[in-house]
């Protein structure tokens, strides 16, 4: 394999005469052969930090190729899904003698399910006036689709009431006995998985599945003989939440419309009408009044201050009535009874999941609730998983490969392995090839007060405005919080002279689009802009961060994992806060140069970078850019 690996990078090799803008990386051509080790021995775990300009992809992809196994590579968001398969894998195909068969598979409900499309037609049900206009859309991309998948809809929202009552899932879905079985969309796709090279998954649908494998229940994933983790810094909370429970106000107004929608017909009913019915409408105001009665703002919020005597007794009524609607399924005999086993299983799940949050007692967990505008959601997930992901892994047998360009702290893999518990593993730093002394500026600059200060945002704003003068705009302001992203919205919106675009304006894929169209346009996004975002080019030659992104101490969870850690006796500022805070920082500064003709400035508006002890940890993370605290500087720099 190593021979092949070679011919496909070395130069002057495959990948260059494919590919003619290709310049040889002889760290891409190391991690390919150290992935290779890997996947070769047939067994261990290999941690890989490859940096921006690496060619990870490729450095993963060419040895799992040529392995001639089941490979499944798990991302952590849609972007990079879709980079794989449109133009990864494309020109891996151009390398090989014999092109690889790649399939992305993503959680049914990303599927439509023609059943319930059928049964939404014949009785269509709206919450709104733009849903009403909205459908006939979605009726004709129904009948033109050859993968089902809702991503190929653009005009779709990311939460559509509509395609959650169209969707596949999996407390509706008959199998074998639905009449539509064999043009299932799913079915289709997971018989195509069978017998594909390459499966790439996100790592929800990964985790979900590794859970339904272990309860010995049907699992979505083909059998495979090695999996490639990328995006791998985003493992613990995807891990935090799948090893948890949650349950929402959301949830249980599906489950009752899904009830609704199956409804026997008029005729088929006696005199007294559908005696389940009553008991969904109870169902219906007990979640309203126990999930309502939780005030809080947006994002998350304490449960333990949340829920008082009123709600933890509001909460007793809502369980009781779920155990009273699955005991009433019993004597129905219009519904077929494939529905009925599942649902009565769904009743039980959500009653234990209700007296789980009332009581709380379950050792070794956070708590918390989340507000949002479709209602309040409990979650509850380990403080800790540095026990169970080993588990997950040594479940699966198989050789892992772990990479992203940020997995390390200070120049050391001891944070991400400590909270993952991968202390057996190999590890390998692969530098960027990027000249950051030439290509990037990091500015630093003294002068503003303490960003926890009252007018700190009056501060930035003038700062960011000299800076946005000098760049023409093309930047990215990312800030901490969605209160810092409003404060700085306010502050500039009638003072910049170049478009503004504004995180929750409009989708995330629109805004992008539209900031690389117009090359002196300004975004303005809180964290998740930090990372899985791409401008190569002009249109960004300026990111702008507002303040170090150390996890608020008040967020439930963050506070649940820094009490767990004082209880072991490890600090939790310098084993958790600071190495976390530095990963992401490393995430939201990698926006900026992602070509070796890329040129720009960085700036952190966060004296604390400086004055701090702690700083010099993040500035030694950091690229090795030119560093100053003279805007003059900065002005030679542009002027070059």
């Amino acid at each position: 394999m190593d021979a092949f690996i070679n011919v496909c990078l070395e130069p002057g090799g495959r990948l260059a005469s494919a590919f003619p803008l290709y310049e040889f990386r002889s760290q891409q051509l190391q991690m390919a052969l150290d992935v290779a080790t890997t996947l070769q021995s047939g067994s261990g775990v290999f941690i890989a930090e490859a940096g921006t300009g690496t060619g990870k992809s490729l450095a993963y992809l060419i040895p799992a190729a040529a392995i001639k196994r089941t490979v499944v590579i798990s991302t952590g968001t849609k972007n990079l899904q879709e980079q794989l398969l449109n133009k990864d894998i494309p020109l891996l195909n151009r390398l090989l003698d014999s092109p690889v068969q790649a399939v992305l598979l993503k959680g049914r409900q990303n599927y439509l399910c023609l059943r319930r499309l059928q049964d939404f037609q014949s009785r269509p049900e709206f919450h709104s006036v733009r849903e009403k206009k909205m459908w006939p859309a979605i009726l004709e991309w129904s009948g033109t689709t050859e993968s089902g998948d809702s991503g190929e809809m653009d005009f779709l929202p990311d939460y559509s009431p509509i395609w959650r009552q169209i969707c596949s899932r999996r407390e509706e879905c008959l199998g074998g006995h639905c009449p539509n079985y064999r043009s299932c969309f799913l079915l289709r796709l997971r018989i195509k998985a069978q017998s594909a090279n390459l499966v790439i998954v996100n790592h929800h649908l990964f985790f979900a599945d590794t859970i339904l494998r272990q309860n010995n229940a049907i699992s979505v994933l083909p059998d495979s003989y090695a999996t490639i983790f990328d995006e791998a810094h985003l493992l613990e909370e995807t891990v935090t939440q799948f090893l948890g429970a949650h349950i929402g106000q959301g949830d249980i107004d599906d489950f009752i419309r899904m009830i609704k929608r199956c409804k026997p017909a008029r005729k088929d009913l006696g005199a007294g009408g559908w005696a389940i019915e009553p008991m969904l409408k109870s169902l219906d105001e007990g979640s309203a009044m126990f999930f309502g009665s939780m005030q809080a703002g947006e994002g998350r919020f304490d449960l333990d201050s949340a829920m008082d005597e009123e709600t933890i007794r509001m909460g007793g009524i809502l369980s009781e009535r779920l155990m009273r609607l699955r005991s009433s399924f019993d004597g129905e005999g219009l519904i077929p009874s494939e529905f009925l086993v599942e649902w009565k299983e769904i009743c039980r799940t959500m009653k234990d999941s209700v007296d789980l949050f009332l009581a709380r007692s379950e050792p070794g967990m956070a708590w918390w609730g989340e507000h949002t505008s479709h209602g309040n959601y409990l979650h509850a997930g380990p403080v800790d998983i540095s026990d169970d992901f080993p588990a997950l892994l040594n479940y699966l047998q198989r050789p892992v490969i772990l990479t992203s360009a940020t997995l390390t702290a200070d120049d050391t893999f001891e944070y991400f392995i400590s909270r993952l518990g991968l202390h057996h593993a190999e590890t390998r730093i692969y530098p960027s090839p990027f000249d950051y002394k030439t290509q990037g500026i990091l500015y630093l600059p003294t002068t503003l007060p303490d960003p926890r200060s009252d007018d700190f945002y009056e501060a930035c704003a003038d700062e960011i405005l000299k800076i946005l003068t000098l760049t023409r705009g093309r930047a990215f302001i990312l800030t901490t919080s969605y209160s810092g992203m409003e404060k700085l919205h306010m502050l500039l919106i009638d003072r910049c002279p170049y478009p503004m675009l504004v995180q929750g304006e409009k989708p995330k894929t629109v805004l992008i689009e539209e900031f690389r169209n117009n090359m002196h346009s300004v975004l303005l996004a809180t964290i998740s802009f930090w990372q899985g975002v791409d401008v190569p080019g002009e249109s960004l030659s300026a990111v702008i961060i507002e303040k170090l992104p150390f996890a608020s101490p008040g967020d439930p969870l963050v506070k649940a994992r820094v009490g767990f850690m004082k209880s072991q006796g490890v600090d939790p500022f310098n084993s958790f806060q600071v190495p976390n805070a530095i990963m992401m920082l490393k995430q939201g500064v990698g926006r900026l140069i992602r070509s070796r003709s890329d040129r720009g400035l960085v700036t952190v508006l966060d004296r604390r970078i400086l004055l701090m002890g702690y700083g010099r940890k993040f500035l030694r993370s950091l690229p090795s850019f030119t560093q100053t605290t003279d805007f003059k500087d900065v002005n030679q720099f542009f002027s070059e």
